[in-house]
């Protein structure tokens, strides 16, 4: 799964689950397994230069603080309401798969709430009034029940033409 950004959480928790994991514990034990898949592929696409870095810290700070956040303050929900939000992310996950990639033109790179990323010969213009909410819920999200972001992160780069 890491080789398209996506850290397998998803079947992670599930499996967990069906193997009589709580979903406080299933959640907490997806979280460690992406933590050590994210780090081996990052140490491996960071070797093949795919990696942009200045993004990856700028939105993997804010995703990781949020992440934090729905981890801390899981334990205020019930396990069905947990599990819940589980269920509609994983719909929500595979409903944005349809959605197809936007190509965004030039003009449109310095307006009002966007930020420049430059990566080689090329600029990345990210909507923060899109970008930042949407990589605040997934971090929250994803850290409350054990997910992986990458299920909304790669789909949300994507339709940003990044």
């Amino acid at each position: 799964m890491t080789m398209v950004g996506k850290g397998g959480g998803n079947f992670y928790v599930i499996t967990l689950s069906l193997a009589g994991l709580s979903i406080y514990e299933a959640s907490a034990t997806g979280q460690f397994i992406l933590f050590l898949a994210a780090t081996a592929a990052a140490l491996m696409f960071g070797r093949r230069k795919n990696i942009f870095w200045s993004m990856a810290f700028f939105l993997g700070v804010i995703i990781a603080i949020s992440a934090f956040a729905g981890g801390y303050f899981s334990h205020l929900f019930s396990a069905k309401m947990l599990k819940l939000v589980f269920a509609i992310l994983l719909f929500l996950s595979g409903l944005i798969m349809f959605f197809p990639v936007r190509e965004h033109k030039r003009k449109s790179m310095n307006k009002k709430g966007r930020v420049v990323f430059k990566l080689d010969n090329k600029a990345y213009s990210v909507n923060l009034f899109v970008a930042l909410p949407a990589t605040v819920l997934t971090g929250i999200a994803s850290g409350m029940v054990g997910v992986s972001g990458g299920s909304f992160l790669v789909p949300l780069f994507q339709s940003q033409n990044i």
